[in-house]
Order: structure tokens, then C-alpha cells, then sequence
């Protein structure tokens, strides 16, 4: 039975943990099939696409908000690039992007156009080998990553080596034991910690406990976001999709529908929307951008 120790900076764990190659198998073969996560896939339909893209249209121009000052000409890495969205929208700057994951087959269905730019490989063997070559890049982007892995602790200790001096890391991570979550229990919302899911998710964040584990790498946070709150459905009727999951879809697409009207804005004012939230502990997962 898995259970959940609060580390000495903050953050939530569960143990005990799974080894390693499970984990590299895990996400070499079985991730992206579909039913194994509620959140990936490798076939969408419009309305899905939107939103993925949508999503990954505001994190570039979150990025660019923060980056003014750098040449036109920077490098820019993803690690845990999944199906491709974030590098697809970052090919609309002038970046040398570079974006690497376990698997290429999602990228080759719903993004082909990154594919000379992605490196199918174990991101932890990348890592490594490009500490090893002294390789640096102005904007390093984790996404739903933090989460996953073993040692948290140290991904961002060999990430931080490979940043130029002014470069920045980019980190999107859920917003889990958040002050909405104790609120829903407390409710009666929910019968249990619905956001607890080993070994998929191995590490649990929210906006304070973030703040003090990117503290003791000297990382300041100097912008962040959250998105959209669909923890909002949790209210307004007896049932909701963590009780029921055949209520799951409806709030997805709700939260879908929602986003399309938020995208009617101009974008500045749409990351504004989103800064706000994060000030406020909404949204399902929180994006910060980080300096040493």
C-alpha cells in the first residue's frame, strides 16, 4: 500500500517507490496506449487538439514575456516533450529548438513537423550525456515531469547545469494538497485524495512547498501562471467527476469549451487571466519561470 511522507522541503511523496526500470518501461511502452492515461493520448479530435495547442500557445508567449532581452538566436530544449504541442507552437519564434522523450510515435501522429528537431531517447541518458558535453541552453522547458520522477531533487540540480548563466527553466507542475483540495474534503466534495495517483505521479507540489524546493538550488521564481481550474466542478451538484468518473468527460469538455471563449482574447491579456489565478491558488497546474 503506497503512502505519503512530507519531505524536509515541503513537498509530498509517496513511497514506497518503484524502481527505476519499471518506470523506463512504464513510459517506453505502455504511457501513450490508450486507456493507460486519462491525460495523453496519440489520436484527438478537433475540439481536443485546440485545447492542446491552445495551452501550449500561452506557455511560448508566457516565455517570450520573460526572454526580451535575449538574441533571436537561442536555444531552447524541452524535456518530456510527449506529443509534440509545445515544440509545435515554439516553432513560430526564431529559437533553435530541440525537444526529447521516450517515445516518437505521438509526435509522428499528431505533430509531425517537430520530428527533425526531437530525439527519441531516455531523457535521464540525454541529461547525462549533455552535462557530459558541456551543452547549454537559454530556456529549459519541463512540463508535467516533476512529478514522475524518482529524485526530483536531482533533475533540477543537473538541469541547472545546463542552463546558460541567464538562461531560464520553465516548470509546470499540478497544484496538489492545495488549499481547494483540503476545502473539497472538508466539504464533503470528496470521499479521497483524488489527486494521489502512484506510481504515476510520485512527487506532489503546490505553490508554497514549489517555492521552498526551488530555494535550495537558488532558483527565484520571477513569473508564474496556473490554467484552467476545473477543480470548480467539484461544487454545484451532488455528483462530480472524481466520485463519478463517468462525469469525467462532461467537466473536460466544459473546461474545453471555456478555454475556446478565453482564447477570443488578445494573448496578453489571457496570461494575465492566468497570472491571476496562480495569485490566487486556482488552476490545475502551476507554470513558473525560474533564475538561478
Amino acid at each position: 500500500m503506497n503512502k505519503k511522507i512530507k519531505t524536509k522541503l515541503g513537498y509530498v511523496k509517496s513511497m514506497p517507490r518503484p524502481s527505476q526500470k519499471y518506470l523506463n518501461d512504464f513510459y517506453k511502452k505502455l504511457y501513450f496506449k490508450d486507456g493507460v492515461s486519462a491525460t495523453y493520448s496519440i489520436k484527438y479530435d478537433k475540439k481536443e487538439t485546440f485545447f492542446k495547442q491552445f495551452r501550449s500557445d500561452i506557455i511560448i508567449n508566457f516565455i517570450l514575456e520573460n526572454v526580451k532581452n535575449y538574441k533571436k538566436k537561442i536555444n531552447f530544449l524541452e524535456i518530456g516533450a510527449g506529443q509534440g504541442f509545445l515544440m509545435n507552437s515554439a516553432l513560430k519564434t526564431n529559437w533553435k529548438i530541440k525537444g526529447v522523450d521516450y517515445q516518437s510515435d505521438p509526435v509522428k501522429k499528431l505533430n509531425k513537423k517537430i520530428l527533425p528537431f526531437f530525439i527519441e531517447k531516455d531523457p535521464s541518458d540525454f541529461i547525462n550525456l549533455s552535462i557530459k558535453n558541456k551543452d547549454k541552453y537559454e530556456i529549459i522547458v519541463i512540463q508535467n515531469v516533476l512529478e514522475h520522477v524518482l529524485d526530483p531533487e536531482k533533475l533540477i540540480f543537473n538541469l541547472k547545469k545546463m542552463l546558460n548563466k541567464n538562461g531560464i527553466l520553465l516548470l509546470q507542475v499540478p497544484i496538489d494538497y492545495s488549499e481547494i483540495q483540503d476545502f473539497a474534503i472538508k466539504d464533503k466534495r470528496v470521499n479521497k485524495e483524488y489527486w494521489f495517483l502512484p506510481p504515476q505521479h510520485l512527487n506532489y507540489f503546490n505553490t508554497k512547498n514549489l517555492q521552498k524546493f526551488l530555494k535550495k538550488f537558488n532558483f527565484k521564481i520571477i513569473d508564474a501562471i496556473s490554467d484552467f481550474p476545473i477543480e470548480m466542478y467539484l461544487w454545484g451538484n451532488k455528483k462530480n467527476y472524481t466520485n463519478d468518473k463517468s462525469l469525467g468527460p462532461y467537466a473536460h469538455q466544459a473546461r474545453i469549451t471555456m478555454e475556446y471563449l478565453i482564447s477570443k482574447n488578445d494573448m496578453k491579456d489571457v496570461v494575465n487571466f492566468y497570472r491571476s489565478l496562480y495569485r490566487i491558488g486556482f488552476g490545475r497546474n502551476q507554470t513558473v519561470i525560474v533564475k538561478k
